[in-house]
């Protein structure tokens, strides 16, 4: 019986953590930090696991929130890139808001909010991949790496 209450309760919660990312929408995505300023979290319209599925040709909706923004940023730069068994295969990306704050950006801005779009090449091959999201931070002459991110990915036609 105790075996049953226990397995019983594990249902229950699983349930409710499945209705709460349904009703909200999205699921956290597990992401390796690949350098740069700390992430607090990354979403992907359409990605609602943390193996995303991502459709040839198609674009996605990102959004970066970096725990802050370190140096006093004049510009902002976004490349993203699907590496496919050691191939490094760029993506058309751009960020839609990234004077939001204002050009330059204030030192230190706390939890900034990156929207970024990228269209997924319809020349990729339908197998895994990494998807690396980076950002590139512009300050007088100098150009530093703002966040990098990678998320585990499989692509489909």
């Amino acid at each position: 019986m105790y075996y049953y209450s226990f397995r019983s309760t594990q249902l229950v919660i699983v349930l409710f953590i499945m209705a709460d990312c349904a009703f909200f929408g999205y699921a956290s995505l597990d992401f390796t930090d690949c350098g740069g300023d700390p992430l607090k979290s990354i979403a992907i319209t359409d990605c609602a696991r943390s193996f995303c599925t991502l459709k040839a040709g198609s674009t996605y909706n990102v959004t970066v929130i970096p725990e802050f923004v370190n140096p006093q940023v004049d510009d902002s730069s976004i490349e993203v890139h699907l590496i496919q068994y050691g191939a490094l295969f760029n993506q058309s990306a751009s960020i839609m808001n990234k004077c939001d704050y204002g050009c330059p950006i204030t030192n230190k801005l706390s939890y900034p909010v990156f929207n970024l779009n990228f269209t997924v090449s319809s020349n990729m091959v339908g197998l895994p991949a990494t998807l690396r999201i980076s950002c590139k931070y512009t300050s007088g002459t100098s150009t530093i790496t703002g966040y990098c991110v990678e998320i585990n990915v499989s692509i489909y036609k």
